[in-house]
């Protein structure tokens, strides 16, 4: 009998010294301690939780794992819950931790975990290849870039699919994920599209914090689970729920999954040029006038419905100029006019051909064509297809200035001409709703003939469909206000 008890003396010493091997303590922080935790899940016997801020469990593991031995079966806890837990201090070194001498545990308040808290349980990059979670992080990158692509972790039991468009590779890029199991409908999609938009009716929204990332989380008709998610920088990417048949059966691997998701701009400046079916026209000169030949090249832009174009000037295969332009349709090559450089372009106007002869040069460290319709041509998209335009960022900074130091009344001026001007051209638009926007570099990259002061951008959208919006660019000067462009 002393034997036994010598025995389970030394046990229990064991799974002290080991079992619940903690940081450096002071014997005050070993007597017992209080903390509060909201449970984030319950599995086998233990439950995850994330402590509240206020406690200083907080500052020690983001996630803590208890097993719940000491908690009484009624109330039954559930996700959602706060908890009180009392213990004697001590966490382990295991990740996540657990709190050793567990004495109680209660529930102090009753609740539920909401979807974009279920988003905020991180991935640890040792779940990856564990036993639990066997798995490898994906790097889908565009077929072409520049454009978007993404990376994320996903399970070893799951499958992927990944398409993109043909006709325009850097406007659409689709990675769709599910478990590999038959017979299974729906998928989680990761996507970067241009223009996503959505239906307004039954849609309720909500701003939240997804990876670091200002987003906006979407709800159909009152249903507890998220359908989409809309990041707003970076912008036209998207995730999409059509997994309401299995979610909830793999809800914990689809927030690890959702964890990890980063969308990433990929630019590879030759790439775009490398497809010869994509080349406009190419010729060496001395474009800069700094006595050195440099390699240029005109290339089709990445958009469809606009004519946009890519001019580059190399040196050594080095990219030294890039800049996008915006132009009316026409056939382009490079040529010499009265010995100068240019642009020849070759349109069709009323059935009558018509040459132009557009002088071609580079100033301030960016591609500048003479001779574009001030109004409809210019430059095209921001800094990453445009070299040189610095200038025009402060621009825009002074722009945004500008529009802060409009006075109310100013303010309401311009917006009761742009409703009227809605009104009169888009009678079908209902309930518009107009902000001043602070994305103004595009705008001031696109059209930089205009100063702050001579130009202001408004977003438009019906108060029903907010993510349906369109960019109104107005111009002003001393006869009034006049819109030169409007689009999505």
């Amino acid at each position: 009998m002393k034997r036994l008890f010598i025995i389970c003396l030394c046990f229990i010493l064991l799974v002290a010294a080991f079992g619940c091997k903690a940081k450096p303590s002071t014997e005050a922080e070993k007597a017992s301690s209080v903390f509060q935790a909201t449970i984030i899940e319950i599995k086998d016997g233990a439950m995850l939780v994330k402590p509240v801020d206020d406690y200083p469990e907080a500052n020690y593991a983001e996630l803590i794992n208890v097993i719940i031995q000491h908690m009484s079966s009624s109330p039954e806890p559930k996700a959602g819950d706060i908890v009180e837990i009392t213990y004697n201090g001590i966490m382990t070194e295991e990740d996540p931790p657990s709190p050793c001498g567990v004495e109680t545990i209660k529930i102090v308040s009753s609740g539920s975990v909401t979807a974009d808290e279920s988003l905020d349980v991180p991935v640890q990059v040792s779940d990856v290849g564990s036993n639990q979670f066997e798995g490898e992080f994906i790097e889908v990158k565009p077929a072409r870039p520049p454009s978007y692509g993404v990376l994320f972790w996903l399970p070893a039991d799951w499958t992927l699919e990944v398409t993109q468009s043909a006709d325009d590779p850097t406007r659409d890029l689709i990675v769709s994920i599910r478990p590999e199991f038959p017979g299974t409908e729906g998928v989680i999609t990761l996507r970067h599209i241009k223009g996503f938009g959505v239906c307004g009716t039954g849609l309720e929204q909500k701003d939240i914090e997804f990876n670091g990332h200002p987003a906006r989380q979407g709800f159909y008709d009152g249903n507890t689970l998220w359908s989409h998610i809309i990041l707003k920088d970076p912008k036209d990417c998207v995730i999409i729920n059509s997994a309401e048949n299995w979610y909830e059966e793999y809800e914990e691997e689809i927030n690890k999954i959702l964890s990890t998701v980063e969308f990433v701009y990929y630019e590879t400046d030759t790439s775009i040029l490398e497809p010869a079916e994509r080349i406009i026209d190419s010729a060496s000169f001395d474009i800069d006038g700094d006595g050195m030949i440099e390699d240029c090249k005109i290339a089709d832009g990445p958009t469809s419905g606009l004519f946009t174009v890519v001019i580059t000037a190399s040196v050594d295969g080095n990219i030294k100029y890039k800049n996008t332009f915006n132009l009316a349709s026409g056939n382009l090559s490079f040529g010499k006019k009265d010995g100068s450089s240019c642009i020849i372009r070759e349109r069709a106007q009323d059935q009558d051909p018509k040459t132009e002869h557009l002088p071609l040069s580079v100033q301030d460290g960016r591609i500048v064509i003479d001779g574009l319709d001030p109004v409809y041509e210019g430059y095209w998209g921001g800094s990453e297809w445009n070299y040189g335009l610095e200038v025009q960022m402060e621009v825009c900074t002074d722009a945004q200035s500008y529009v802060d130091a409009l006075s109310e009344k100013d303010k309401q001026k311009i917006l009761d001409f742009a409703k009227e001007w809605y009104a009169q051209n888009f009678p079908n638009y209902k309930d518009m709703v107009f902000e001043f926007a602070k994305d103004s570099d595009f705008g001031y990259t696109q059209y930089p003939q205009y100063k702050p002061g001579e130009m202001i951008i408004l977003k438009a959208y019906e108060k029903d469909h907010p993510d349906n919006r369109r960019t109104c660019f107005i111009a002003i000067s001393d006869s009034g206000y006049e819109v030169f462009n409007e689009g999505w």
